[in-house]
């Protein structure tokens, strides 16, 4: 089960487990847990994973404050991609406010035994073999990259700003991502915050960042 929620003016986005008695996760960096394979939140030990697709889809949409309601510990998969997520909330629509999964198939052992990808099946995830695409056709010619930036956009809405900025990945992944947040959000330097027509909500405009992360 999930369902997305308003939330008020600066609240941000938050995960609420619904079986834990609405225990309450913010999508922040500081929350950012295992990111081997999705990028999962966790917080006084409880665990939100795969949060990535979801994030990407806000961050696309313009919802800046959500709470995300879940009886369990993992987002559903759905069709792998993002489109379901943009099209629950273009069905309710969204209100101005005020303030001043692609793998290898010889991964998908491993990543069960972590207790993800339970919804995963050939209906919603490209499967790779080393003979190639298992089950073929490809929605789009590049559909790798784009859900490579997917994922790269719903890590970086971890910042709980959104970026005025240039962001470029070379073979980047989650780790790579959460990295950067965490980066970013300790070195005051890099980043100042603005709002006026530039953004609704505050945001950040990025300043120049020497390559890699550490």
């Amino acid at each position: 089960m999930l369902r997305i929620l308003p939330a008020a003016a600066g609240t941000g986005i938050i995960f609420r487990r619904v079986d834990l008695d609405g225990f309450t996760v913010e999508a922040v960096g500081r929350n950012v847990a295992r990111v081997s394979y999705a990028t999962s939140l966790m917080k006084k030990g409880v665990l939100i994973s795969t949060t990535e697709h979801l994030l990407s889809a806000f961050i696309g949409l313009g919802v800046d404050n959500a709470a995300v309601e879940l009886d369990n510990l993992e987002l559903p998969i759905l069709d792998g991609s993002a489109r379901p997520f943009v099209e629950m909330v273009q069905k309710v629509g969204l209100k101005a406010q005020r303030r001043n999964t692609f793998g290898f198939l010889h991964d998908a052992e491993a990543m069960r035994n972590l207790g993800l990808i339970r919804g995963a099946s050939a209906e919603n995830v490209i499967v790779l073999s080393a003979d190639g695409i298992l089950n073929p056709p490809l929605r789009y010619e590049d559909e790798f990259v784009r859900h490579k930036v997917l994922d790269l956009i719903g890590d970086l809405a971890l910042l709980g700003r959104r970026i005025i900025g240039r962001v470029v990945a070379d073979r980047a992944g989650h780790a790579m991502h959460t990295a950067l947040v965490s980066r970013i959000l300790r070195d005051r330097s890099l980043w100042e915050e603005t709002s006026g027509e530039a953004a609704v909500e505050p945001a950040l405009v990025t300043r120049r960042l020497a390559s890699g992360v550490a």
